[in-house]
């Protein structure tokens, strides 16, 4: 079964053209085979509290090697089909810090995985890193940079549209500064 993830909207890219900063306006899409599961901004998945639920994608997050995991939260929200649906929302901070050109624009951001029969929403999670959040100037609320999901790491997003409106540099402080 496939898989589908994307993101869109006025987002900075940093590091390299590696990370994004996605704020709770951006557009969020899941489909998962033939089916829409989710269609909205980031800001209409409600945070919640530690759960055991996230057991194995906390695993797979503690895994990555450039990210230091501080918590591990829920996210919810009402899928399409009218069901409540949960995936993870890691709180962490990126191991680099220091000076990097930040790119501001448009994007469009997909990723198509393959998962089994057996895939539930609760083996992703969005990781929010803190410092880059401290680092990057934005008006909206920052909500993730990453998806991470059991049985594949970390979910690199593809580019398929961008729009690039400024650059600029800018400094992601230590964790420990955060």
């Amino acid at each position: 079964m496939q898989l589908s993830i994307e993101v869109w909207g006025s987002m900075h890219q940093d590091w390299d053209n590696e990370l994004f900063r996605w704020d709770s306006d951006n557009y969020l899409k899941l489909t998962l085979g033939e089916e829409e599961i989710f269609s909205g901004q980031f800001s209409q998945l409600e945070e919640g509290d530690e759960d055991s639920a996230f057991a194995a994608v906390t695993k797979e997050v503690e895994a990555l090697d450039y990210y230091k995991l501080w918590e591990m939260l829920s996210l919810s929200f009402t899928a399409e089909s009218g069901n409540e649906l949960q995936l993870g929302y890691a709180y962490c901070d990126l191991l680099s810090s220091g000076e990097t050109l930040v790119k501001y624009g448009k994007y469009h951001l997909k990723k198509e995985i393959e998962v089994g029969e057996d895939f539930k929403f609760s083996d992703l999670a969005f990781i929010r890193l803190g410092n880059v959040a401290h680092g990057i100037p934005s008006g909206e609320p920052y909500f993730a940079s990453l998806i991470s999901c059991v049985g594949h790491g970390e979910i690199v997003l593809r580019e398929v549209a961008s729009n690039i409106k400024d650059q600029y540099n800018c400094a992601i402080p230590d964790l420990n500064d955060t």
